[in-house]
C-alpha cells in the first residue's frame, strides 16, 4: 500500500503531467485514462507514449544531447537562486514536479554548508511519472539533489510503505495465500497416503501370498478342453477338469474339492452358490484355501517330523491365531503333501461349523476356524494321537485307487492328532447337520444335545463305525431315523429324544445293535415298533420310548434283556396285558407303563423284581386286585403309582415293608376296607393319595407319624373320625370335612370335599 505526502497531491499524481520540455506544463491526454502503473515496464511505456504526442524532442529516450540540455537549463536556474530551498522549488516547478508526492525534500546543514536532499526514487501504483535523482552544486558551494525524469536507466528500487499489521491469522498477500494452500494440500496428501498404506498393509497378507492357491476353483465347461467329454460326446461321469490344470491337479484348493467330490463326501452342487449365498462347503473350502495360513517358518510339520511342538510351544493357541492374522508373509497351514485324512478332518469340521451357523449363533466358539490353529484345539473337540496312512492329498486325488482305509497301517504311516469326540451341548447350534460329518472316521462320541439343529439326520451318519455315543436329543430334527444307524456296531448310547418332528417307524436295524446300552427315542412322533425281536439287545440298560404314538401290544420277547434297569413305555397307545416274561428283568429298577390303554390283571411278576425303585401303572384300565407281591422290592421301592385304574380289594400289606417309600398313589380306583394303620410307619412318605375310592371307617390316628408329608389326600371316600393334625410340611391336605357334609373333622385341611 502506497502513502501520499498530502491529500492535495493525490489527484496530481494520479494524473501527473508529462514532461516534454523543461518548461512544459501540458498534461498528456493519453495518460489521463491510466489509473496506475506499479512496475518499471508499465511506467516506461507510459512515458514513451506521452513523448510521442509532444512536439518536443528533449524527452526522446534516444537523444542523450536532449537530456544534457535539460540538465543545463535546470542548473542555470538553480544557480541564480539565493537559497537551496528556493532553487529546488524552482527546478521542480520547471520540471512539472511541483507538488509531487514521490519525494520528500529536506534541507540539511553539513559542515556549515547547506545541502538539498531528496528521497530515493520510487515508482508508485498511482503515479504515471518516473523520476530520477541528480545531485548538483550551486555557486555558493551548496549541493542540491533534484529529481529528473528517468529516460533510459536501470529500473529503480521500489519503496513501499508497509501495510498495517494483520491482527488475524489470515494470509496478508498472494504469496502467503499460495504458501498456506500448498501446505494444506501437502498435509492432506500425506494423510491420504499413510491411510492407504496402512490399509494395503493389512490386506496384503490375504492377497499377495496365495500363489499356490489363488487359481480359480470354477469347473471348466469348454467342450474342447482335454478330458471334458467322453468319446460319445456326453458329459463325463468322473470328476471334471478344473481351470488351473489338467490331470494331475496341482492346485491346493482344486485338489481338496476334487477329492471331496470323487469320494462322494460332498457333491458338485455343494460348491455352487444358491442365489448368491455361499454353502457351508464353499465357506469351509474358502477358509482352508484363502485364510488358513501361518507365518513362514511355522508351518505344521507334524506330517513329516515331530518338531511342531518345539516350533510353536512359545505361542499359546489364542496368541498364535492373532499373530497369524497380523502377518503378511504367510504360507498354507496344510498342503497337498499333508496326509489326506488330516485334510479331510479339517474340511469336515469347518463344514460342520458353517452348517450349524457357528459364525453367527454359537455361544462358545473359541479357536474354531482360526488360521494355523490345530482343529484339536477348537473348543469342544477332543483328539487322540493315532497312526494313520501317510497317503497325501495329492496322491489321493491323482491315484485314488491306491488310497488305503483310515485304519490301514500296513504301509507308510504318520502319527497325527485325530478327532475322537465333539461335545457342544447347549451351545446355540442351528442350521443342519451336514452329511460330511459321516466321514470323521475316528469319531467315537458326538454330543450335540439341547441345541436347535434342524432338517433330517444324514444317512452318512452310518459311516461312523467307531461311534459309541450319539446324543442328538432336544433339537429340531425332522423326518425318519436313518436306517444306517444300524451299521454303528460299536454304538452303546443313542438318543434322538425331544425332537418333535421325528416320525415314522423305529428302524428295525437299531434292535440289532448288540452293544447298545441306552436307547432314548422319546417325545417324538414315531408311531410303531418293528416286528422284530428284542433278543439281541442283551446289553441294553435303559430303554425310554415314552411320549410317542406307539401302539399295539407290549413287546414280550424281552426275557434275555437281563441287564435292563430302566423300562419306560409311558404315554403311548399300547394295549393288552403286561407280558409275564418281564419277570426275567431281574435288574429292573424302573418300570413305567402308565398313561396307555392297558387292561386286565397285572401278573405276579414282582417276586423276582426285587431291585425295583419305581413302579408306575397309573392311568390305564387294569382291574382285579393289586398284586399281593407288588411290595416285594421292600427297601428299594421309592415310588408306587397305581391310580386311575379299576383295582379292587385292599392295599396289599407287602407295601408295609417298603420303608423307603416316598410316593404312594392308589387314587381313583375301587379299593375298599379300612385305611391301613401301618401307613403311619412309612415315615419317609411325602405324597399319599387315597382319594376317590371306597375306604371306610375312622381315619387312622397313626397317620400323625407322617411328619414330612407334603401332600395327603383322603377325600371322596366314606371315612369318619378326625384327621390327626397338624402336618407341618404339608401344603395340600384334603378330606371329607364336616362343613361340606362329610363326617371327618379336620382342623388343618386345605380343602374339604
Amino acid at each position: 500500500m502506497q502513502t501520499y505526502l498530502n491529500d492535495s497531491d493525490s489527484e496530481a499524481h494520479r494524473f501527473g503531467p508529462d514532461i516534454s520540455s523543461p518548461t512544459s506544463t501540458n498534461v498528456s491526454s493519453s495518460s489521463s485514462g491510466s489509473s496506475s502503473s506499479s512496475s518499471y515496464s508499465s511506467s516506461y511505456k507510459s512515458s514513451s507514449s506521452n513523448s510521442s504526442n509532444n512536439s518536443s524532442s528533449s524527452q526522446s529516450t534516444s537523444s542523450s544531447n536532449s537530456s544534457s540540455l535539460v540538465e543545463s537549463s535546470l542548473l542555470s536556474n538553480a544557480v541564480k537562486s539565493s537559497s537551496s530551498s528556493s532553487i529546488i522549488q524552482s527546478l521542480l516547478k520547471k520540471s512539472s514536479l511541483v507538488g509531487s508526492s514521490t519525494s520528500l525534500i529536506a534541507t540539511k546543514k553539513k559542515d556549515g554548508k547547506n545541502k538539498a536532499t531528496t528521497t530515493r526514487p520510487g515508482v508508485y501504483a498511482d503515479d504515471d511519472s518516473v523520476v530520477s535523482s541528480h545531485e548538483v552544486e550551486t555557486t555558493n558551494g551548496n549541493r542540491a539533489v533534484v529529481q529528473l525524469p528517468l529516460q533510459a536507466m536501470e529500473p529503480p528500487k521500489v519503496i513501499s510503505t508497509p501495510p498495517p499489521p494483520n491482527n488475524g491469522i489470515l494470509p496478508r498477500n498472494k504469496r502467503e495465500c499460495c504458501f498456506v494452500f500448498f501446505s494444506i494440500v501437502a498435509i492432506l496428501s500425506v494423510a491420504v497416503g499413510v491411510g492407504l498404506g496402512i490399509g494395503l498393509y493389512f490386506a496384503s497378507w490375504n492377497n499377495n501370498n496365495n500363489n499356490d492357491m489363488d487359481n480359480s476353483r470354477e469347473v471348466v465347461t469348454d467342450s474342447n478342453s482335454e478330458g471334458d467329454s467322453t468319446e460319445d460326446g456326453t458329459s463325463p461321469s468322473s470328476f471334471p477338469t478344473f481351470v488351473n490344470g489338467s490331470s494331475p491337479i496341482d492346485s491346493y484348493g482344486n485338489a481338496i474339492e476334487s477329492f471331496m467330490i470323487q469320494q462322494g463326501i460332498s457333491n458338485i452342487s455343494d460348491f455352487t452358490s444358491n442365489d448368491g449365498i455361499s454353502t457351508a462347503q464353499q465357506m469351509a473350502l474358502d477358509f482352508m484355501v484363502n485364510y488358513d495360513r501361518i507365518p513362514v517358518g511355522l508351518a505344521d510339520e507334524e506330517n513329516e517330523t515331530s518338531t511342531i511342538a518345539a516350533s510353536t510351544s512359545q505361542l499359546r493357541s489364542k496368541d498364535r491365531a492373532k499373530y497369524v492374522r497380523a502377518k503378511a508373509a504367510t504360507e498354507p497351514y496344510l498342503t497337498q503333501s499333508t496326509p489326506i485324512y488330516r485334510i479331510l478332518q479339517r474340511y469336515i469340521l469347518s463344514t460342520f461349523y458353517y452348517a450349524t451357523q457357528g459364525d453367527t449363533n454359537w455361544e462358545t466358539k473359541d479357536l474354531w476356524v482360526q488360521p494355523g490353529v490345530h482343529e484339536c484345539e477348537w473348543v469342544g473337540v477332543i483328539c487322540k494321537e493315532l497312526n494313520i496312512p501317510a497317503f497325501s492329498l495329492g496322491e489321493a486325488v491323482n491315484t485314488p485307487e491306491d488310497m488305503p482305509m483310515h485304519n490301514d497301517i500296513s504301509g507308510d504311516v504318520v502319527s497325527e492328532s485325530m478327532v475322537i469326540e465333539i461335545n457342544l451341548p447347549e451351545n446355540g447350534l442351528n442350521g443342519y447337520l451336514p452329511k460330511e460329518i459321516g466321514w470323521l472316521m475316528f469319531l467315537q462320541n458326538l454330543g450335540l444335545w439341547s441345541n436347535s439343529i434342524g432338517e433330517e439326520l444324514p444317512e452318512e451318519i452310518g459311516n461312523l463305525t467307531s461311534l459309541r455315543g450319539l446324543h442328538l436329543d432336544d433339537n429340531k430334527f425332522e423326518g425318519s431315523i436313518p436306517t444306517t444307524i444300524g451299521m454303528l456296531s460299536e454304538l452303546n448310547d443313542l438318543s434322538v429324544a425331544n425332537n418333535a418332528d421325528i416320525r415314522g417307524e423305529i428302524p428295525s436295524e437299531i434292535f440289532g445293535l448288540e452293544k447298545l446300552e441306552r436307547l432314548w427315542i422319546y417325545n417324538t412322533q414315531v408311531d410303531s415298533l418293528p416286528d422284530v425281536s428284542f433278543a439281541k439287545l442283551r446289553s441294553l440298560q435303559d430303554l425310554n420310548l415314552k411320549g410317542n404314538k406307539l401302539a399295539g401290544a407290549l413287546p414280550d420277547d424281552m426275557s434275555d434283556m437281563t441287564n435292563l434297569e430302566s423300562l419306560d413305555l409311558s404315554s403311548n397307545l399300547f394295549t393288552g396285558l403286561i407280558p409275564s416274561s418281564w419277570s426275567n428283568l431281574v435288574n429292573l429298577k424302573k418300570l413305567a407303563v402308565n398313561n396307555n390303554k392297558l387292561r386286565g390283571q397285572v401278573p405276579d411278576i414282582f417276586d423276582s423284581l426285587t431291585n425295583l425303585e419305581s413302579i408306575s401303572l397309573d392311568i390305564n384300565g387294569f382291574n382285579g386286585d393289586i398284586p399281593s407281591n407288588i411290595g416285594a422290592a421292600n427297601t428299594s421301592l421309592k415310588k408306587l403309582t397305581l391310580g386311575e385304574n379299576k383295582f379292587e380289594g385292599e392295599i396289599p400289606e407287602s407295601i408295609r415293608d417298603c420303608v423307603n417309600l416316598r410316593q404312594l398313589e392308589v387314587n381313583s380306583n375301587q379299593l375298599r376296607g379300612n385305611v391301613p394303620s401301618w401307613l403311619g410307619e412309612l415315615t419317609k412318605l411325602e405324597y399319599l393319595d387315597l382319594s376317590d375310592n371306597m375306604f371306610s371307617g375312622d381315619v387312622p390316628s397313626q397317620l400323625a407319624g407322617l411328619s414330612i408329608v407334603k401332600e395327603i389326600s383322603l377325600h371322596s371316600n366314606l371315612l369318619e373320625g378326625t384327621v390327626p393334625c397338624p402336618f407341618p410340611d404339608a401344603s395340600v391336605i384334603t378330606s371329607d370335612c364336616s362343613p361340606r357334609g362329610g363326617n371327618v373333622e379336620c382342623s388343618c385341611c386345605t380343602r374339604c370335599s
